[in-house]
């Protein structure tokens, strides 16, 4: 069985190189769900992705890059109709990053009903997704079609509300099919503006807790950047501080972050029963691969190995 499947959009993000004279960037494979299996497989787990790229050098780059990461392709499906997403990646002086799409007619967005495969997703622990494989008709009725299969088939559903208001036509569309997004999930990651999209509260807590009073979700986490993250876990929820590191992207930070949660959530059988100080270890585990991630350009390459997160915290605990 596999660990972790996830479904969306996958790309080529271009990332600036920094101190160049004229724009240079560099091309990476990028897109939030594919990020997330990145770093579970740096972990040490078994990954799969579903997805649409074009019949183009970026999409034999992206199938290449994911069998270089030991992630399943088989459910990576091509066409001729569109090019393979790209967007190019904006740092500012402190590396905290903005995106350009390029994907009026991505072919991430082309995946069908018709290309999604029941038996492959049946064969997962957890089914993860996020939000922008919801803007277009098509591709939202294949997520939801992948979802209902994994919820029905036991799976443990994961969420990246993952907000990116250039990439809809619509906001209140978006707000809807978020909305509609987590009345499967069991577990979910905001940011802090994202929970006041769909909520309308600006002050964490409240809006973490109107989320778990309306949808029931028992894993919620909210990222707060380099103050760490908000957590409600069943019945306690609390804050968590992240590290201080050297930042020079941080792109895929947050993807670092969920991918890291998920690993957490696997290392274990006893979710329900998991006291304050396990579950803060796994979200200090989580804020130390995300922290790592922004010393890197990029997202895939910059992802740490277990045992680099592990030397990460073990020093810092002893500073």
């Amino acid at each position: 069985m596999v660990h972790v499947t996830a479904i969306g959009e996958i790309l080529i993000d271009f990332t600036p190189v920094p101190n160049a004279d004229a724009p240079t960037y560099v091309q990476h494979v990028g897109g939030a769900p594919a990020n997330v299996l990145a770093v579970l497989s740096k972990l040490g787990k078994e990954t799969a992705f579903i997805g649409k790229v074009g019949v183009d050098n970026f999409g034999v780059y992206i199938r290449r890059t994911l069998n270089e990461f030991r992630i399943d392709t088989s459910q990576l499906v091509e066409t001729e109709t569109a090019h393979t997403t790209i967007t190019f990646v904006h740092l500012d002086e402190t590396g905290d990053r903005s995106f350009t799409f390029y994907r009026a007619l991505g072919a991430d967005t082309l995946l069908s009903v018709e290309e999604i495969d029941e038996v492959s997703i049946r064969n997962t622990e957890i089914f993860h997704f996020g939000s922008i494989s919801l803007t277009h008709d098509t591709c939202c009725e294949a997520t939801f079609q992948a979802v209902k299969i994994a919820k029905d088939a036991g799976a443990l559903l994961s969420f990246d509300m993952n907000l990116r208001e250039d990439v809809w036509d619509d906001v209140d569309m978006a707000r809807a099919r978020m909305k509609k997004a987590l009345t499967y999930v069991d577990v979910v990651k905001f940011s802090e503006e994202e929970i006041t999209f769909l909520t309308g509260e600006t002050d964490v807590e409240k809006g973490a807790a109107k989320i778990r009073e309306t949808y029931r979700i028992p894993y919620i986490f909210v990222t707060l950047g380099a103050a760490g993250c908000y957590y409600m876990w069943h019945d306690f929820s609390g804050y968590v501080s992240s590290y201080t590191v050297y930042t020079i992207d941080t792109t895929g930070a947050g993807d670092a972050f969920m991918g890291s949660i998920l690993y957490g959530i696997l290392q274990t059988d006893t979710l329900s029963t998991l006291s304050v100080r396990e579950v803060e270890e796994v979200i200090t585990f989580a804020n130390a691969v995300a922290a790592l991630t922004t010393t890197k350009l990029g997202a895939f390459k910059s992802f740490p190995k277990l045992e680099e997160v592990q030397e990460f915290i073990r020093k810092n605990r002893s500073l």
